[in-house]
């Protein structure tokens, strides 16, 4: 956890939740996992203040608590990727919006403003229920929507630690020293494959941990299968995975043709329908051309084979099509019969990240510093003289676009001596970077600017806090009359102003899916 991190937490927190939930959250950040009187004592709040604000953050999925051993105490955490999260809640509504039409974008934004809502309790919010209720089915049969179990407020720490004291008390007095680190490894892995909260529960049948063995979609479009009073909550990792699906769609559509990317819409369809999570679920198949052209019968592909090549079947084509391509989007397994294809998404987001760093390089420090840094990426260490001659440009403006990017994190210089002595002034510098290291940097500075940007908000909305809470009396909104010329000029330059920082915001927001979450 960054300082970065901790500081935009903090503002993410008091633009959701205001200065009492904030200070709360903040000092859970910095102090880890606390009890409610070492809370109160820290940030001087009385206890009622601390406990509403605890059950804000928990309703909202962002505290964790466990029970103290032996004792009615517990004790309280954050989840800061939960809060990071909130960031890309507008791309989310946007993608719900999408996929469901106004009725899943209202029960995106519902769920999302109370964190976990029931279906019972969402439909006192709705008017018009029988279409939210069976939106909310199709939500729930697709994963986008999930059951909030008890065992979700613990967070992954206090599980691992109490698997970890039950496994040990049952050694007793034959524990060894080296039991309790091969208890620990084993209760690791475990955790990754049973710890999941994205199993796909809220109907009346009994909750299946893994969700490949889930039935098909049809038998959970009745909305008498779903069970109204489980609390429910939005699947982040379900819709990361259909960001990054767009994104791959996209990608095809810049790079190829629009026949080629709706092809490539229809396999993902297909082949990424059971992901949900977007680490976990790094490659797609395997699939060939003949079960390709088996499920696909509806979609036209644009061809012209007028000048011959080529085998006279789109879909073969455009598959090697896509494994030709420099982004590699699909590979081939040549072992297996004619060849399976699988779509590998880490070679895809690595091109993405790539792409996104040079593009950034070149706003910030121009094409020739772009260049050079794709050339240290690509064949490695370099003195001065070499990569100026590599990337065509002059020795002083090659030194000059190097020295900018190492001072802005994504260049590094590795000094090779000549003598024993180590004396710099017979020693050898090489150029290189490191995409690990660079897209930390670029991490850092999209979060810098998210602190920045919430703090114009912030600024902007207090320089007209008076006139706001003007605009807001019922009697202004009843009679905009009441408002002058200038004062009305003044709420439309503010609207303008929050609006470009909104999309600002969404923006970085994809850059960060691209660089953390993919």
């Amino acid at each position: 956890m960054t300082s970065l991190e901790i500081s935009l937490s903090k503002e993410i927190i008091s633009d959701h939740f205001g200065p009492i939930v904030e200070k709360v959250c903040t000092i859970l950040i910095s102090k880890d996992r606390l009890l409610i009187s070492q809370i109160v004592n820290l940030t001087k709040l009385t206890r009622r203040q601390v406990e509403e604000a605890l059950f804000i953050l928990i309703q909202q999925n962002i505290v964790k608590y466990a029970e103290k051993p032996r004792t009615p105490l517990n004790y309280y955490s954050v989840d800061i990727n939960e809060v990071l999260m909130r960031i890309h809640f507008p791309l989310f509504i946007h993608t719900l919006k999408e996929i469901f039409g106004t009725d899943g974008e209202e029960i995106a934004k519902l769920l999302l403003l109370h964190g976990r809502l029931s279906l019972t309790k969402l439909l006192t919010y709705v008017e018009d229920k029988e279409s939210i209720k069976n939106t909310f089915c199709s939500m729930v049969a697709t994963g986008f929507i999930i059951a909030v179990r008890p065992e979700d407020s613990i967070s992954m720490i206090d599980k691992l630690l109490a698997e970890e004291d039950i496994e040990v008390s049952k050694l007793g007095a034959s524990l060894k020293a080296n039991d309790v680190n091969r208890i620990r490894v084993s209760l690791a892995v475990r955790a990754e494959n049973e710890y999941d909260n994205n199993v796909a529960t809220g109907m009346k049948r009994k909750a299946i941990s893994n969700y490949d063995e889930y039935p098909s979609k049809n038998v959970y479009n009745s909305v008498s299968d779903i069970d109204e009073n489980i609390i429910s909550r939005l699947n982040y990792n379900k819709l990361l995975v259909h960001c990054r699906n767009k994104s791959v769609i996209n990608l095809v559509k810049e790079r190829l043709t629009p026949s080629a990317a709706e092809l490539m819409k229809e396999i993902l369809k297909i082949y990424t329908e059971d992901f949900n999570d977007c680490k976990r679920n790094s490659v797609a198949g395997p699939f060939s051309s003949a079960q390709l052209t088996y499920k696909i019968s509806d979609i036209k592909l644009k061809i012209d084979y007028s000048k011959g090549g080529g085998s006279k079947n789109p879909i073969v084509d455009y598959l090697e099509t896509y494994r030709l391509d420099s982004v590699k989007f699909l590979t081939k397994d040549a072992d297996r019969g004619n060849g399976d294809y699988y779509i590998n998404f880490k070679e895809i987001n690595n091109y993405m990240k790539i792409d996104l760093i040079g593009n950034s390089i070149k706003e910030k420090y121009g094409k020739n510093s772009m260049r050079l840094w794709k050339i240290l990426l690509d064949k490695g260490k370099f003195d001065e003289k070499q990569i100026a001659k590599v990337a065509l440009v002059s020795h002083v403006e090659a030194r000059k676009c190097l020295f900018e990017l190492l001072n802005a994190g994504y260049t590094y210089l590795q000094e090779i001596p000549k003598t024993i002595d180590r004396n710099t002034m017979r020693s050898t510098f090489l150029w290189y970077t490191d995409m690990n290291k660079v897209e930390e940097q670029l991490i850092s500075e999209c979060y810098k600017v998210l602190i920045n940007l919430k703090k114009r908000r912030k600024i902007e909305i207090e320089k007209l806090s008076k006139l706001i809470e003007k605009s807001e009396r019922d009697d202004v909104k009843k009679d905009k009359n009441l408002l002058s010329e200038a004062e009305i000029f003044a709420l439309e330059e503010l609207k303008k102003i929050i609006n470009r920082i909104d999309i600002s915001e969404i923006g970085i927001g994809k850059m960060l899916l691209i660089l953390k979450e993919y």
